[in-house]
């Protein structure tokens, strides 16, 4: 069996094997460290979308102070 066949093979048994568990009586414990992988990851990038637009802004604010004391000192 070649590399690439025995990736695919193997994948497919991985989710073969993830279909049972979440199919089985195990399901929520099977869930569990997907659903905090998924929040944790979620919240990451709620964090680092919020502190982007907080640096535009103060880019912002900075070029608009700028341009004000430049007007107040003609």
């Amino acid at each position: 069996m070649q590399r690439r066949e025995w990736s695919k093979c193997r994948n497919n048994v991985a989710l073969l094997w993830v279909t049972d568990k979440l199919r089985s009586d195990k399901r929520e414990r099977t869930l569990a460290p997907w659903a905090a992988k998924g929040k944790q990851t979620f919240e990451e990038e709620r964090v680092s979308t919020n502190l982007a637009a907080a640096r535009h802004d103060a880019a912002v604010v900075g070029k608009r102070l700028t341009l004000l004391r430049c007007i107040t000192l003609m």
